[in-house]
């Protein structure tokens, strides 16, 4: 009965999701009235019966979802497992979850007064003055009438960038650049680094401006035909190469279909392009307005008094970051960029140069009895040191470490030097704070403490309530275990830390290490006429012909090894791979009229280590039928 009526639930939660009634689009006006007590309620003007708004807690009135996204025709998702709510209007994103008071408004975190609830007939009520507020919309209770009435007056015309400014012109002073305000659009969203910022309108126009960095091998007249090219399938209006009044290169297209239209925009300025891409339907009334609005586009901030400034960087050239999630802050120098993925509790930050390798990563654990700052500073550490060659790498031992005046905990650190290109210091820090553990790692080209010191005297953290946040396990590599790979008649005993880079076939298969980044791959063939005395010689002529058909060097001659029952002969030639040195060892053996090749590409950091003794655990596993 039970499970009955857990679906019976669930059912009545999906209807109460997408109920059907009048919608308002974002920036209509917006009218719920009601009397506490009645079922029966005006929801823009139309009478519409609900379950029963009621109030519960310290006079908070809960009313059916129904009754929000008719009145606001806000899109909703529920996630089951998490028993979710899922709220978009315009640029206000709200996720509750059932009898939770902790509800996400964008990317900060709010407190309600009363969570959100499943009523004995499994519909979800939710808070009305929260959501409403939230969405711009104002509250009001008659105590004589004992009426609750909700109130979102329409967007006017001529009005400008919801929530933003009443200026003639945004921009970014940080980047150089600035345009009309979009009046009557949403600042749907806006980067962490600036580097994206999109505006949208209620009926789905967007405008998308886009920066990143110029590949200095990238040719003008290339790229201009690349993006004529990706316009195949659309009608072309426009394709045009231009100079801006500033002397700044940029192309210009147009096209359409039949469900969209484009204008976009490629700015080049010094090392950076700029992108401006707006997008609308066809018929849409206000086009021509949006392809005005994009050609008052211009590189530079020039108007100071009448532009909104969008940047968020301080006087000392650093932007703050802030997880409201997870009560964090710390500043991040301007020209970095937030390279995060979608994990809760992990944010990276990468230097903004296309010949940089530099990062800052930070992330929460949860604490326990045998896991602690300490511990994860030394497994980290010994983890760290196994695979570099002592030649090029050096690390100190985990140490007490003073973060800033609120902050100690535990830091080691790794440097390789003497490369080609792997030169860099690693500072990787633990702390713990409450219930969780935090670790922030410094991985730079260049030995930067001022940068260092910078970021971590900006940091706090507050700590975090375990009930709420839950457990935070970090998903570490399995290190020890083994699997077998195999296909048609061979089989391969692989570590975990080898990863299938391909689908195995017949002839062979190919794996990349999780750690190192080292490739491994093994093909097999036919003898033929070649026999064990003489794969020495065949080996050789393997060995010139790469050698002097390809741009590498011979580092080590052939030689014999016996690898399990197989003997093997081994050469190994470097070459440059994208600016790295690559060491490529390569080992042949031959048994049961077949030739097996090994080919093991390493980083120079890593080339002479223990990883030569991993591979050849490998090599000896082979069994082939």
């Amino acid at each position: 009965m039970k499970k009955l009526l857990s679906v019976i639930s669930v059912f009545l939660v999906a209807v109460m999701l997408s109920g059907i009634g009048v919608k308002a689009a974002g920036n209509d006006k917006v009218e719920i009235k009601f009397k506490v007590g009645d079922s029966a309620l005006l929801i823009n003007g139309v009478k519409t019966e609900v379950e029963t708004p009621y109030v519960a807690g310290e006079g908070t009135t809960l009313v059916p979802l129904r009754v929000i996204t008719e009145a606001f025709g806000a899109e909703v998702n529920w996630e089951q497992d998490s028993k979710t709510i899922k709220l978009k209007y315009s640029d206000v994103n709200i996720k509750m979850q059932i009898g939770s008071s902790d509800v996400m408004v964008n990317t900060h975190t709010e407190k309600l007064t009363q969570a959100p609830v499943l009523s004995p007939n499994g519909v979800t009520m939710v808070p009305l003055r929260f959501i409403s507020e939230t969405f711009g919309a104002s509250v009001s209770f008659d105590k004589s009438s004992n009426t609750i009435t909700v109130v979102k007056e329409e967007l006017v015309e001529g009005s400008t960038v919801t929530g933003l400014t009443d200026k003639s012109k945004v921009g970014d002073s940080y980047y150089g650049w600035s345009m009309n305000t979009p009046k009557d659009m949403f600042m749907d969203d806006r980067s962490f680094d600036g580097l994206e910022t999109v505006f949208h309108d209620k009926n789905e126009a967007k405008i998308d401006i886009d920066i990143y960095l110029v590949d200095k091998d990238l040719s003008f007249d290339k790229d201009f035909a690349d993006i004529k090219d990706s316009f195949k399938g659309y009608t072309l209006i426009k394709a045009d190469k231009l100079t801006d009044s500033a002397g700044n290169r940029y192309m210009h297209f147009q096209a359409k279909d039949k469900e969209k239209f484009f204008d976009y925009k490629h700015y080049y300025k010094n090392n950076l392009i700029f992108d401006i891409e707006t997008e609308a339907k066809p018929d849409a009334g206000n086009l021509q307005t949006l392809v005005e609005l994009s050609d008052s586009f211009l590189l530079g901030f020039g108007d100071k008094e009448n532009t909104y400034d969008l940047s968020n960087v301080d006087k000392d050239g650093y932007r703050t970051f802030k997880s409201e999630a997870y009560k964090v802050s710390l500043k991040v120098p301007s020209d970095w960029m937030d390279i995060s993925d979608d994990t809760e509790n992990k944010f990276s930050f990468s230097e903004f140069k296309l010949d940089s390798y530099s990062n800052i990563y930070f992330s929460v654990y949860s604490k326990s009895d045998k896991l602690t700052a300490e511990s994860l500073a030394t497994g980290d550490h010994n983890e760290n040191i196994k695979y570099p060659n002592k030649k090029y790498a050096s690390v100190t031992d985990v140490a007490e470490y003073e973060i800033n005046k609120e902050i100690k905990g535990f830091a080691y650190e790794l440097t390789t030097s003497g490369t080609k290109s792997d030169d860099g210091i690693l500072t990787d820090i633990f702390f713990e704070k409450g219930d969780y553990i935090y670790n922030i790692t410094f991985d730079l080209k260049n030995d930067n403490k001022e940068l260092i010191s910078n970021v971590l005297s900006s940091l706090t953290v507050d700590e975090l309530d375990k009930n709420k946040v839950g457990v935070l396990l970090r998903n570490d590599y399995e290190k020890d275990a083994t699997y077998v790979t195999k296909f048609g008649n061979w089989s391969l005993t692989m570590p975990m830390l080898w990863t299938e880079a391909n689908d195995p076939t017949n002839e062979g298969g190919a794996y990349v290490h999780k750690s190192t980044q080292a490739a491994l791959c093994f093909s097999t063939l036919d003898a033929g006429n070649v026999t064990a005395s003489d794969l020495k010689d065949f080996v050789v002529n393997q060995c010139d012909t790469i050698h002097k058909s390809s741009d590498s060097k011979l580092e080590e001659d052939y030689l014999s090894e016996k690898i399990g029952n197989i003997t093997y002969y081994h050469y190994c030639y470097s070459r440059e791979v994208d600016g790295e040195k690559v060491y490529c060892t390569v080992y042949v053996g031959i048994s049961n009229k077949k030739v097996y090749t090994f080919t093991i590409m390493e980083p120079e950091v890593i080339y002479g280590g223990v990883m030569k003794d991993e591979i050849k655990g490998i090599i000896s596993s082979i069994t082939v039928k």
